[in-house]
């Protein structure tokens, strides 16, 4: 399971946001995981947690990027395709 809450920073905003693009569908993969890599970037730097807070909102986001395809519902994935027979 991924922590939550790193250096005393609570990410769980920046994760639930994640989720609800993801599950939304309206927005493309790769904008919900921008969203996601800002927000957790923007609630490390209010955690003046400096260069390594930025080193773990990157490994979170390759983290998605790398396997969240699964998980993802929304537009151009394979969940969201009609087969044409």
């Amino acid at each position: 399971m991924i922590p939550d809450k790193v250096f005393g920073t609570d990410l769980t905003v920046a994760c639930e946001i994640h989720d609800w693009m993801y599950a939304n569908g309206d927005y493309p993969r790769k904008v919900s995981d921008d969203a996601f890599h800002e927000n957790l970037r923007t609630l490390f730097d209010s955690g003046n947690v400096g260069l390594l807070g930025k080193l773990v909102a990157f490994v979170y986001y390759a983290g998605v990027r790398l396997f969240g395809s699964s998980s993802y519902k929304g537009v151009g994935s394979s969940m969201t395709q009609v087969a044409v027979e």
